[in-house]
């Protein structure tokens, strides 16, 4: 009998290099190409194993899994480029019975799978034990049932999601305590809590002032020690009262102004704060990104190298291409690496831009030419409308170019063949706008507000034809370093569904003089 394993990831030859392996080693491979497609294989065919890549389109490998896990208990390998111990975690408590870290070597991934198969099939882990399985993992408390699995609640139909220190608090009490006991256990928690808000709110006690004011004032007067002692306490107590009449204004102004200087503090810090950890979440999410758009096609390189190096491939039209998608991947990682240093380097200490006056639409010309041969390959209708005359403008010439190149590049890498795609320029209120201009699908609104954040793309699952997602915070860094603005304009002009717009200073057609503004 042999296997089947489903092998689900939204990169082909990565799905091609695992089918190479696992079927010379004698199982049957079905593919998907994303989380949709996987769920519906694993609805409607047989599988013995499922192999999931995290980051996959329309629904990633983690949901797939929590909703196999809903019905089945086969094995479940996950690999992916994320591997930090958080993502492992993640992916073995949602139900993974392993996790591979890419690039992997396509021989531990086949020695993984048949490890899972032999204790799942051979070993008997998988037979007969489901329903067994299931009873251990569920916790019931009269109607509550805690699935200590995909760590949900239930509440007879209701299902509530808990945050990890929930789930351990209820879990807790679930499983070692009655309900009873459980709000037993609640009652001293609850008022040791309550006690301790109440803590150093209370004032501290009228009798200091008393003992103060008859020590030091009412003791050392001749003229309080000659009135009776039933009278000084009234002249006291009335001294008090006009004394805090007199006072009582300066003491509420000062309240009021400490309560506002405390309240601003607080705004102060709670921004800080807020600041800091949105550095912090942008930064790792760089760096995250930055790590699956390269291990990715290094995965596929080192993977196709070792079955060509193993002597697996034997077919020569199947070695070449072989070849031809390592030298594929081999490019996109050194456009990736470009980008990057673009990126960086704009943000660098010392670099600035090389401004000179140009024929700005002259040079605008040049570069709708340049792109002709790219427009006509890949089967776009292309458009361009930039008036004859001369128009200036100061630019860094390399730096714009590449700007512009990137607006270009995304509009045809991001559309079908047969889209129209326009450039035009125009001058409007003492600056020139170009547009970019296609006919393709709109940009979802969701991603309107990050679009120009840095490896920001058109879904999650970040595979390699939607390019890196540099581009665009590259053209916007330069853009505004030329003191112009970047922005998307959607819907634009008629026949055209969306168009980046850059605005840029106009010169006139005068002597060239250097601005320092």
């Amino acid at each position: 009998m042999k296997y089947v394993i489903l092998v689900a990831d939204d990169e082909a030859e990565i799905r091609d290099l695992l089918r190479l392996y696992l079927e010379n080693s004698g199982y049957d491979v079905l593919e998907a190409a994303d989380g949709l497609e996987a769920l519906a294989i694993l609805e409607k065919k047989h599988v013995d194993l499922a192999v999931l890549d995290v980051m996959m389109p329309g629904l990633n490998g983690l949901h797939v899994l929590k909703k196999l896990r809903e019905t089945s208990y086969i094995p479940v390998l996950v690999f992916s480029a994320k591997d930090t111990d958080a993502d492992k975690i993640l992916g073995l408590n949602l139900g993974a019975d392993d996790y591979l870290t890419k690039p992997f070597n396509p021989l531990e991934a086949v020695a993984r799978i048949n490890s899972n198969i032999r204790r799942f099939y051979s070993l008997g882990a998988g037979i007969g034990n489901e329903r067994s399985n299931a009873a251990i993992r569920i916790l019931k408390v009269k109607d509550l049932e805690l699935d200590t699995e995909s760590c949900m609640l239930y509440r007879g139909e209701e299902k509530i999601e808990l945050s990890s220190v929930e789930y351990r608090i209820m879990h807790l009490f679930m499983e070692e305590q009655s309900v009873g006991e459980t709000a037993f256990l609640l009652v001293p928690f609850l008022t040791y809590s309550i006690m301790k808000g109440l803590e150093g709110m209370l004032p501290a006690p009228a009798s200091g002032l008393f003992t103060y004011l008859s020590t030091n004032v009412w003791g050392n007067s001749d003229v309080f020690q000659k009135i009776p002692g039933p009278q000084q306490i009234l002249v006291v107590f009335v001294l008090l009262i006009l004394l805090c009449i007199y006072l009582l204004p300066y003491i509420a102004g000062v309240i009021y102004y400490s309560s506002i200087v405390v309240k601003k503090m607080e705004e102060v810090r709670e921004y800080d704060r807020r600041q800091r950890e949105e550095f912090a979440k942008k930064r790792n999410l760089l760096l995250s990104d930055i790590t699956h758009d390269l291990k990715t096609p290094i995965t596929t390189i080192a993977g196709y190298a070792q079955a060509l190096n193993d002597g697996v491939v034997k077919d020569p039209e199947k070695q070449k291409q072989y070849l031809a998608a390592m030298q594929k991947k081999s490019l996109e990682m050194s456009e990736l690496i470009t980008l990057l240093f673009n990126y960086v380097k704009l943000d660098s200490e010392g670099f600035s831009l090389k401004k000179e006056r140009v024929n700005i639409t002259e040079f605008m010309l040049r570069i709708a030419a340049d792109v002709y041969t790219d427009m006509e390959d890949a089967g776009m209708e292309y458009d361009v409308d930039i008036p004859e005359a001369a128009g200036y403008a100061e630019v860094d010439k390399a730096q714009f170019t590449r700007a512009m190149n990137n607006l270009i590049t995304n509009a045809v890498k991001h559309n079908r063949p047969g889209t129209k795609i326009k450039i035009c320029m125009k001058k409007e209120f003492g600056s020139w706008i170009i547009r970019v201009m296609d006919s393709g699908k709109k940009i979802e609104e969701t991603l309107v507000a990050h679009l120009f954040d840095p490896f920001v793309m058109g879904d999650e699952s970040r595979n390699s034809r939607g390019g890196s997602g540099l581009g665009l915070s590259v053209s916007r860094k330069v853009i505004e370093m030329h003191g112009g603005r970047l922005w998307l304009e959607q819907p634009t002009e008629s026949g055209y569904t969306k168009a980046f717009c850059v605005r840029i200073r106009e010169m006139d057609d005068g002597a060239y003089a250097y601005d320092e503004s």
